[in-house]
């Protein structure tokens, strides 16, 4: 975990544990406060209210005695009322309740002489005693005087110590509960960042689990594509194994497409993701998509439509292979689960305006099919990870991620994956998104794909550093079929010895590799040729998003299985090459070679001119088993392969007769 994480998780504790002792202080002294300042005076104040009730029932018990005619009667009668009031008890403290008194007397109206009853009974000066003075009233309710109670405070200090023992006995509890749910939190507290480790922890390692998957996959797929490429251009193997060839070239494809959606995945998961925006000849960009889904659509006999308006902007920016892999999984989807009927894929304009100091455009994408479609409360499990949905019908080859991947896609684009289906009906799926308009066009790619044969100039040393002796094979005839001389080394410390002994042009450098890998035999070039082209080749995807072949100091980066077009490029950047072509000094077709008859010529340009495919793909096949034409297919072949009908159009066209 790292530094910072831990120092936020500590602080966290800490906190919480400052936040409970500042709230047991404060409980305590608002506990405090709350007996001092409300719930003692209350006491006090029934207290108080108590004692003079008793008072004045004990006053009445003197005002009788008080009115007695007869002197002695009186006495006696004073004497036993006086008596009852000094011994009467507290039945809770067993404490007498008048601890003494004293009488003052009108002795006019009871007949006695001045003075001769004015006593103290008791104690007079009892310390905490409630001090309450009386009016004796006589039976016509005659004020006969006053008399000073002095009653106990022994109910007072009992009720007093009841109740703050039941608010002592209740406040502990709630410190109890307090410090009980302090220490849950701390513990949960705990847990949480205990899982979160085990999160990361299982999130690292899924990494490098992937990581680990993508080099191992992709190292044999990059000997698989790169013989299936190599067998593909010599006509001896094509003559005899062309379907198991382009069997396993289109098997190792789906292979790597497979892998590339499980990386994109757990990209996606982990929020590592990114978008790459260019800009984009929209038209070119959706032709380009059409044309591949119609071929599908064809091979299961489905028409394929779309739908274009006009007014669509020329050039936008837009990360085109993200949103081709959106519109590709969402296109192929709908051919794949589509039986009968039609797949119609449309792109409209739905708003316009400025953005900052340019403009965007609001496209709308929608793919509809006429399908089985899909029931809406299984709209949600699309969309979950490796999910199928659970019918026959809809059971197909792929990861289930295809829908997972465009969603998160999508997002990442600031749009939102859509769907509207109704069960026997179809589906439709469709997304918005706010694309800026490029003020600049962009430049058209080459609609023509050349075949390089070859480069001017003098022979240039090339040095493939690779572990994997299949690789090395690969690119050692991959290269020399352009002319490069190719030295090779199965590792780090064979690659430093063969730059310092046969001062190659270019080394493509394999970064993983036992011994010494391609980062520690770069540190080592670089002592000695600081200036010497070195690209870095590996199958770790990891790596290539991490940029840690350029902080090391390499001058590009392949990722295998290794593209012939990336390839060429890097070559030609960093070697400054001037290549020659296949075609070069052939106006179209090589006038040595024997053409097709007339109608076959018009019957290919009119398959070319409707974009069928495989119509075009069936005469090409029929005129395979005549010797004599097979030049002119190897010719078409790469034209039709890349789905380049304008150009093999123009060709045809170039050789038809009136």
């Amino acid at each position: 975990m790292k530094p910072a994480k831990n120092r936020w998780y500590a602080s966290s504790r800490w906190l919480i544990s400052l936040f409970f002792v500042v709230l047991l202080a404060a409980l305590v002294l608002s506990l405090g406060r709350y007996w001092k300042t409300v719930l003692e005076p209350r006491l006090r104040d029934a207290a108080n209210t108590q004692a003079q009730t008793l008072a004045q029932a004990q006053a009445t018990v003197l005002a009788i005695a008080l009115q007695e005619e007869n002197t002695d009667a009186r006495d006696r009668a004073l004497q036993e009322a006086v008596h009852r009031i000094l011994l009467a008890t507290d039945p809770g403290s067993g404490g007498r309740l008048i601890r003494g008194f004293t009488v003052q007397l009108d002795y006019e109206l009871i007949n006695a002489e001045a003075g001769s009853l004015d006593r103290s009974y008791g104690e007079i000066d009892c310390k905490g005693c409630f001090n309450v003075d009386t009016a004796l009233i006589g039976r016509e309710d005659e004020l006969l005087g006053v008399a000073g109670f002095q009653v106990g405070d022994e109910f007072f200090v009992l009720l007093s110590s009841d109740m703050q023992g039941k608010l002592y006995t209740e406040t502990a509890l709630s410190f109890a509960l307090l410090v009980v749910v302090w220490v849950l939190i701390l513990v949960l507290f705990k847990r949480l960042e205990r899982a979160r480790q085990l999160l990361e922890t299982s999130n690292l390692a899924k990494t490098r689990f992937m990581a680990n998957v993508s080099h191992e996959l992709r190292t044999p797929l990059n000997a698989i594509l790169g013989y299936t490429h190599l067998y593909q251009k010599d006509r001896s193997l094509m003559e005899r194994y062309a379907n198991g060839i382009q069997t396993i070239d289109r098997s190792a494809q789906h292979l790597l497409l497979m892998i590339n959606d499980v990386l994109d995945f757990s990209k996606a998961d982990s929020d590592k993701l990114t978008l790459s925006p260019k800009e984009v000849v929209l038209e070119d960009f959706l032709d380009g998509l059409v044309e591949m889904s119609r071929v599908r659509a064809r091979l299961k006999d489905i028409a394929f439509v779309h739908e274009r308006y006009s007014g669509l902007p020329a050039t936008v920016l837009v990360d085109p292979t993200r949103l081709r892999q959106i519109l590709l999984n969402l296109l192929n989807n709908a051919i794949k689960f589509t039986a009968k009927g039609v797949v119609t894929f449309r792109v409209t304009e739905i708003g316009h305006g400025p953005v900052g100091e340019g403009e965007n455009v609001m496209l709308r994408f929608d793919v509809c099919d006429t399908g089985i479609g899909i029931p809406k409360d299984q709209w949600d499990a699309i969309f979950v990870p490796f999910q199928q949905l659970d019918n026959a019908h809809t059971q197909a080859e792929g990861t289930g991620l295809g829908l997972t991947i465009s969603r998160k896609l999508v997002d990442l684009m600031g749009g939102n994956l859509n769907l509207d289906s109704t069960p026997g009906k179809g589906s439709t799926f469709w997304f918005a998104l706010s694309l800026p308009v490029a003020q600049v066009s962009a430049p058209r790619p080459e609609v023509m794909e050349r075949v390089v044969s070859g480069y001017i100039g003098q022979p240039r040393r090339l040095l493939s550093v690779d572990d994997n002796a299949y690789n090395r094979d690969v690119m050692r005839h991959t290269l020399e079929q352009w002319g490069f001389d190719v030295e090779e080394a199965e590792d780090g410390r064979q690659a430093v010895e063969r730059v310092n002994r046969q001062q190659p042009d270019l080394v493509l450098m394999d970064l993983i590799m036992p011994d010494m890998d391609g980062f520690a035999a770069l540190e080592a070039i670089r002592a000695t040729h600081p200036d010497l082209p070195v690209v870095a080749v590996t199958a770790s995807m990891r790596l290539s998003e991490d940029s840690q072949w350029a902080e090391a100091g390499f001058s590009d980066f392949l990722t295998k299985p290794i593209e012939e077009a990336a390839l060429l490029d890097t070559l030609q950047r960093h070697l400054h090459l001037q290549w020659i072509y296949r075609d070069d000094d052939q106006p179209a077709i090589n006038a040595a070679l024997e053409l097709p008859p007339q109608e076959v010529l018009k019957a290919l340009a009119a398959h070319a001119r409707r974009h069928n495919i495989l119509d075009l793909r069936g005469e090409l096949d029929r005129l395979t088993h005549e010797p004599r034409f097979r030049a002119f297919v190897e010719q078409m072949e790469p034209l039709v392969r890349g789905y380049q009908f304008k150009r093999l159009l123009e060709i045809l066209q170039a050789h038809q007769t009136d």
